[in-house]
């Protein structure tokens, strides 16, 4: 049982300290780039237009589309896409709501406004990238390894004093002199070394 809570608290500390912070910083770099490319194709002199879609498409994996058809509201369950809208949204001061489409691929949209229109700017699923079951699987498997290697570790820490005491017993039954043994460990097996050692101590007297 305390091997399967410390799995479980290992899971929760490389969730908390490890996959949150970069996802959120993942969403924040491609918040920033999003904008940016919106901002530069806005810029651009019309012709020029769609040799950068091109380019930032083959790139990055991103879809620049005006329109002024606004797709369905998204809710997914992607901590990343909720955190890269929370990014857009800060950034923007606009609210940038997930959308979806799906022809053949699933892509989401997002709504970037520039001086003359609301862009969409889209990006693809395999461009969030590592998929959540396995990133779940991949903490589970490092919850279980670290658990297993600190109780392995902790079992061992434990034993080593009654090892000792157990072949300190059959040196003794020998009549062989013994040095005090380290009254070290969980206070149960120190107490319990600590009598050993007196014991002892009284036994090499009588001997003598």
């Amino acid at each position: 049982m305390s091997s399967l809570v410390g799995g479980w608290g290992a899971i929760a500390i490389v969730v908390a300290l490890v996959l949150i912070p970069i996802a959120r910083q993942g969403a924040d770099d491609l918040a920033v780039l999003m904008i940016f490319a919106t901002e530069t194709w806005a810029e651009m002199p019309p012709p020029m237009r769609p040799l950068f879609e091109r380019e930032l498409l083959d790139n990055y994996e991103i879809k620049l589309e005006p329109t002024d058809t606004e797709l369905p509201h998204f809710h997914s369950p992607l901590p990343f896409l909720f955190f890269l809208e929370n990014a857009l949204q800060r950034r923007l001061d606009y609210p940038s709501h997930i959308m979806q489409s799906d022809n053949g691929e699933t892509w989401y949209w997002f709504n970037i406004p520039t001086d003359r229109q609301i862009v969409q700017v889209g990006i693809p699923r395999r461009r969030i990238g590592a998929h959540p079951p396995l990133a779940v699987l991949l903490v589970l498997l490092a919850g279980t390894v670290v658990s297993l290697t600190t109780s392995v570790l902790l079992a061992r820490r434990l034993n080593r004093p009654l090892v000792q005491l157990s072949a300190a017993t059959g040196q003794i039954s020998r009549g062989g002199y013994l040095e005090p043994l380290p009254e070290t460990g969980p206070e149960e097996i120190a107490s319990l070394v600590r009598s050993f050692n007196r014991m002892s101590g009284e036994i090499t007297a009588l001997l003598a």
